[in-house]
């Protein structure tokens, strides 16, 4: 009698045991409800671990059987979701320093990326976004069909001006990003090399040019697609300078535009 019930308590042992080897093999499927009040924890490095890898890209852009991690929330038009945001335990811990988060919107969801630049604020600005057509906006007002940036700008500062030279344009605004100078003009001399600097701040940063057999007859300069790099932020002026003894007058014409990219 005495080994039978022995024999029962090892198979019971036996059998739990592969039941909880059983579990701890199979995908779990983790919750985590917040409400206030409540304990919470603090983890120094937080892992989710999802082994459904599909070479089937509608199976995370359709559904959410396959998604590694969903922050889900109820939907309302215009409303902000929560997100991943980044904060630090000290140097305004109430604070967030960056984060990524949602809009939603009756024509569809908006990702917003933002970072900060006064950490006693939070979140200053949004640095990026993209919208649902998928335009991305950068550090500006987002239009739903074009790409926007404080850095990507159009400025044409002479249009057919008349010499003599030199002429300066009126300032300008500038992101900090890289200029392309489109610059054109004319002149004469008694023969040989003929062209004009382009200046930015009074700084020479290339030249048009141009050859000419004729004395004193006016010829085009050769347009030069100038990129400038490293101009900082702020107001600046271009300036179109004689070269090389070049002759210029009221028969002569000039023409200034600046395009900014949103790079440097």
């Amino acid at each position: 009698m005495r080994n039978r019930k022995t024999a029962q308590l090892i198979l019971l042992l036996v059998t739990g045991y592969l039941l909880l080897v059983t579990q701890s093999n199979a995908d779990e499927q983790v919750t985590i409800t917040t409400y206030y009040p409540s304990p919470y924890g603090s983890y120094k490095q937080l892992e989710v671990y999802d082994s459904g890898a599909s070479g089937t890209q509608t199976n995370f852009t359709q559904g959410l059987s396959n998604a590694g991690l969903v922050i889900a929330t109820q939907y309302a038009d215009n409303a902000y979701t929560p997100g991943v945001f980044w904060a630090t335990k000290n140097d305004n811990p109430g604070k967030p320093k960056a984060g990524i988060y949602l809009r939603e919107t009756n024509t569809g969801t908006r990702m917003y990326f933002g970072t900060s630049n006064n950490y006693a604020t939070g979140i200053t600005n949004d640095a990026l976004v993209i919208n649902e057509l998928g335009s991305v906006a950068i550090g500006w007002t987002l239009n739903p069909t074009v790409i926007k940036s404080t850095m990507w700008n159009v400025n044409q500062l002479f249009g057919s001006q008349t010499g003599a030279l030199p002429r300066t344009t009126a300032a300008f605004s500038t992101g900090g990003g890289t200029l392309l100078i489109f610059a054109s003009g004319s002149g004469w001399s008694a023969g040989g090399q003929i062209g004009m600097g382009i200046q930015v701040d009074a700084v020479t940063k290339g030249y048009a040019k141009s050859f000419t057999n004729e004395a004193s007859s006016h010829k085009a300069f050769v347009a030069n697609p100038l990129v400038v790099a490293g101009i900082a932020a702020g107001l600046h002026t271009i300036t179109l300078v004689s070269w090389n003894s070049t002759s210029t007058d009221v028969n002569d014409f000039f023409n200034v535009t600046v395009l900014e990219l949103p790079w440097q």
